[in-house]
């Protein structure tokens, strides 16, 4: 789920501000991790109880809340590249969507253009060159 997040929260970020965008991503959920800590750690020696219940009843009004929105409603509604033009141009999803591809039809594609990784030749001798092999029949 955090994944599917972090990426939409990406396609609908201008590529300038991306570097932004995912350093207040991350002090949001990294860097205030202990202050949360500490806050929930106190209440729950307060009264458990209270706290999960709490927790609950805050869990049920966010969602609350956000049912009530009718951008929520529209959130998975939009293309890649569809709203906010300049700001998804040449964004792999952008360029995809323009093209017609589905998601799963892009990756194909672009797999089936990459080149194909071939081990690499080992021109060095290691001290194990040495070493008799060993006898397997036995």
């Amino acid at each position: 789920m955090v994944i599917q997040f972090i990426t939409w929260l990406q396609l609908r970020t201008a590529p300038h501000m991306l570097g932004r965008m995912m350093s207040v991503l991350l002090f949001a959920v990294v860097g205030l991790t202990p202050l949360s800590s500490t806050v929930a750690g106190a209440l729950i020696q307060w009264s458990p109880s209270a706290v999960m219940v709490g927790a609950g009843a805050l869990m049920v009004a966010i969602i609350g809340l956000a049912a009530l929105s009718p951008s929520v409603w529209r959130m998975g509604d939009e293309r890649p590249g569809a709203s906010g033009g300049e700001a998804l141009a040449g964004h792999p999803a952008a360029v995809a969507a323009e093209a017609g591809l589905t998601p799963d039809d892009a990756w194909a594609t672009a797999l089936r253009r990459a080149a194909p990784i071939r081990p690499a030749t080992v021109t060095q001798r290691s001290r194990f060159d040495a070493l008799p092999a060993p006898d397997l029949a036995a």
